[in-house]
């Protein structure tokens, strides 16, 4: 994937940029991931997904979407 452009990404979606100093953590079976600031984007039925970006693992760039189970989502 090559640089990702944020305002072309977003331009027809609703975003919520999140600073870091919000912090959650999701609880899978295996062990908790924190997630700090990044974007939020809500789908009509209430659905929260993080759009996050983390840089780069062996050369290609990582893009992930973590979609929040609230039942499984702390905020600190």
């Amino acid at each position: 994937m090559e640089a990702i452009r944020w305002d072309v990404l977003f331009s027809e979606i609703s975003v919520v940029p999140r600073s870091n100093d919000v912090v959650r953590v999701y609880k899978d079976a295996l062990k908790n991931i924190n997630v700090s600031g990044r974007f939020d984007i809500k789908r009509n039925d209430g659905l929260t997904a993080t759009i996050a970006f983390n840089g780069k693992l062996e050369g290609h760039s990582i893009f992930q979407m973590i979609i929040w189970d609230y039942l499984k989502c702390l905020t600190l």
